[in-house]
């Protein structure tokens, strides 16, 4: 069994972080939705990172997609506020040198996923450092960008928070069930299917199926103390093998 627990990060509330659990079992697919937060208090990177390790290890998943920077930009990339993989998507908030972005309002955010990133990473869960497969942690998480996966599929992105009604959500979830010949079985929110599509890169990866994604940027590095740049790994092409209904809703504390 092949398991990835798949996230779309926020800072301001915990109701607004969206998480999905992909797993390829017996030749199928299932996608779950998995609540490890309640209410609407501010989240802590520490409180997170504790969450969402406890969750894959409970549904034995050693991948997690992340979508949120894990690093800074480096100093010898030739961009003055971007990391590579950034400039190569497109991403609309672009990071800076420690404590510089634009635009400004990302900061916060960023300086949150950065954290996160770093408390997964002690407790055992580390960056993608290589693209070689021989050379992988156990345990990995890697970053994912929800608005860019919808394009490398070849689909039109789902439209921001505000934007986006309860019509183009429904809609947009069953244009990725169609595309991917799956049914979740329950209405998704906004964050879960932007969780839910970047975890298909996580599936293709955790199988070695080098077709079905591919990894923008390059690998992170430390510089002065901090890290610096990291790949953003996206969906390609249409996951081969049926998804099939998952209707149940599963609860980690």
């Amino acid at each position: 069994m092949t398991a990835v627990l798949s996230v779309d990060l926020a800072c301001k509330r915990y109701s607004d972080i969206g998480v999905m659990l992909l797993e390829h079992r017996r030749g199928a697919i299932y996608a779950t939705r998995v609540l490890p937060f309640r209410g609407d208090d501010c989240p802590t990177p520490v409180a997170v990172a504790e969450a969402l390790a406890d969750c894959a290890d409970r549904a034995g998943a050693a991948l997690i997609m992340l979508d949120g920077s894990q690093a800074w930009k480096s100093s010898s990339n030739g961009l003055k506020y971007a990391r590579k993989c950034e400039a190569e998507l497109a991403t609309q908030g672009k990071t800076g040198l420690p404590g510089q972005c634009t635009p400004l309002t990302y900061l916060r955010f960023l300086q949150f996923s950065i954290s996160v990133f770093d408390d997964l990473a002690a407790r055992g869960w580390a960056r993608l450092l290589s693209t070689n497969e021989s050379q992988q942690a156990e345990k990995l998480v890697l970053e994912s960008f929800p608005t860019s996966a919808w394009r490398t599929l070849g689909l039109k992105p789902l439209p921001g928070k505000r934007s986006a009604t309860h019509s183009i959500i429904r809609r947009k979830q069953a244009e990725l069930e169609s595309f991917f010949h799956f049914r979740v079985g329950i209405p998704l929110t906004h964050d879960e299917l932007q969780a839910l599509v970047a975890g298909f890169a996580g599936l293709a990866f955790a199988e070695s199926r080098q077709d079905n994604y591919r990894c923008f940027g390059g690998p992170p590095t430390l510089e002065d103390g901090t890290w610096r740049e990291g790949f953003i790994v996206n969906p390609v092409k249409e996951v081969q093998g049926q998804v099939r209904n998952e209707s149940r809703t599963a609860r980690r504390q």
